[in-house]
């Protein structure tokens, strides 16, 4: 999911795996999208390819 520094902040990181810091704020990786999707409607929630997977796995950070 992409989000803002200020939606970042605003996020309940429970169920967020890694992130990447961006250009726009972060990009974040989730095992429950169906979570922010109900509670966070203002975010937007893409389906990511293995490219991005693996730049998340790789240079993002755990949280």
């Amino acid at each position: 999911m992409k989000v803002s520094k200020e939606q970042y902040q605003e996020l309940d990181h429970t169920y967020i795996l890694k992130k990447h810091k961006d250009t726009f704020g972060y990009r974040c990786l989730t095992d429950q999208k169906q979570f922010y999707q109900e509670n966070y409607p203002g975010i937007v929630i893409e389906k990511g390819n293995i490219d991005e997977l693996i730049t998340i796995m790789i240079q993002g950070e755990k949280i």
